[in-house]
């Protein structure tokens, strides 16, 4: 949604309390912040954490020094919707509008729902029932996607989430001795787990005992009987590209004893599938 003052009625008299009061979810809208700080983090931090991301397209009035006015869509909107049908699947992005103004072509491929921000009660009846439906679907999707997994693990793989994994989201500790069931782990495979950084560490001297690996997963409830589907649901990891912080110019190896570290969402927000594969 657009920063410009004509859409701040539409978000206290819409969005926010469809969110708030008939979907019972926090109703979150980046704006710009006191510090004048770049708010580019937060955004991609709510689309990527949110439990559904809703995108007002509607295009706003333009005009030049000549008095000539035309329609256009706010272009950090589309950089943000584009950022969350990268990161999300369809079901997560809510796409409305409240105009007839044709959209660019890559758009034409997705709905974008369009309701009237003058008629506030029928906006919310009818907003409500998109958004219902796809917050059903999304759990229609979890559920599927734990339950494949969870009929994909191996005793190795159950054996370590029995006994290395909190069920609460905290930074563990995983022992040398766990270090051959990892790496032979169908966590990996299933992309449950994913190292995004890898970063030696060196011992003061000979002497020093080894040191331990940690990763940090996320705590994720996806609300299954299923037990062994309980087992996985609290946890997904999103991650990025390997990076080794070990420099490749040097001529030694690496330590043996890196510290793996995870990028994760620890605060419970849905980590889409399409970015853990």
């Amino acid at each position: 949604m657009s920063f410009a003052p004509e859409f701040d009625s539409r978000w206290v008299e819409i969005i926010e309390p469809l969110v708030s009061k008939q979907l019972k979810l926090k109703a979150n809208r980046v704006d710009y912040n006191l510090s004048g700080e770049s708010i580019v983090f937060d955004i991609m931090d709510g689309i990527a954490h949110a439990r559904l991301v809703i995108a007002d397209i509607t295009s706003t009035q333009m005009s030049d020094v000549t008095g000539t006015v035309w329609p256009q869509r706010n272009g950090n909107v589309m950089w943000e919707l584009g950022i969350a049908h990268t990161m999300r699947v369809p079901n997560d992005v809510l796409v409305i509008r409240s105009d007839n103004q044709p959209s660019i072509f890559d758009l034409t491929q997705f709905r974008a729902f369009t309701y009237d921000p003058t008629q506030v009660g029928e906006a919310l009846h009818s907003l409500e029932f998109l958004a219902q439906d796809r917050l059903r679907a999304t759990k229609q999707d979890q559920d599927a996607y734990v339950t494949r997994c969870a009929g994909s693990l191996d005793p190795a793989s159950l054996n370590f989430l029995l006994s290395s994994m909190p069920f609460d989201g905290r930074e563990f500790t995983i022992t040398s001795s766990l270090i051959n069931v990892i790496g032979s782990s169908r966590l990996f495979e299933l992309g449950l787990i994913r190292i995004s950084s890898v970063q030696g560490i060196k011992a003061a001297n000979e002497n020093d005992s080894p040191v331990e690996v940690k990763s940090v997963l996320s705590h994720m409830k996806r609300g299954t009987k299923n037990t062994a589907a309980m087992l996985l649901s609290g946890y997904s990891v999103i991650s990025s590209a390997l990076v080794c912080a070990w420099s490749l110019n040097k001529k030694t190896n690496p330590p043996a004893s890196v510290r793996l570290m995870l990028h994760t969402f620890p605060k419970g927000g849905f980590v889409p599938w399409s970015l853990a594969r």
